[in-house]
């Protein structure tokens, strides 16, 4: 957003990103803009709602900013987004052991692809311990599993 300043003096420019909470990650949320100069403000759009797989979702509302704290202007926000897409190198994972393995364990690897243009946050979700699995004392249940990492953020268009 792009604001003149065609008075001789300074004005105090106030845009109101809180009242939408896809909008709060805006900056700066107030700036002086000296006689005869021109200010940006920088719109960020973040939704915490997927919108339905492969298909796009509209945002359009009204963005109120105020000049030295009287002066009431509107400007229309409109944003289109996608849903993120993660996608996995291995739909079903069968971890089994090599005839030669002796060791207690064994592993697997899953790659995780964002296909698209934007960063993806995920998070793996242990399933539910089964009654065997509940620790006698109280406690967590254990897992069979360990994931590494169980949370992070992949860039767009990487693994």
């Amino acid at each position: 957003l792009g604001i003149t300043n065609d008075l001789s003096q300074n004005v105090l420019v106030e845009v109101l990103f809180d009242e939408y909470e896809e909008l709060a990650g805006s900056t700066p949320k107030s700036q002086v803009i000296p006689g005869g100069a021109k200010a940006g403000f920088d719109i960020v759009f973040m939704s915490t709602t997927q919108p339905p797989q492969n298909q796009t979702s509209r945002f359009r509302q009204t963005l109120t900013y105020l000049v030295n704290g009287h002066h009431k202007f509107k400007i229309t926000v409109c944003a289109e987004f996608i849903p993120v897409k993660v996608e996995l190198s291995h739909p079903i994972l069968k971890f089994a052991f090599a005839d030669d393995h002796l060791g207690p364990e064994t592993s697997e690897t899953i790659t995780l692809t964002n296909t698209g243009n934007a960063p993806a946050r995920f998070s793996w979700v242990h399933a539910r311990a089964t009654r065997e699995s509940q620790p006698k004392s109280g406690g967590q249940p254990h897992s069979a599993f360990t994931i590494d990492p169980e949370s992070d953020v992949i860039e767009p268009f990487q693994t």
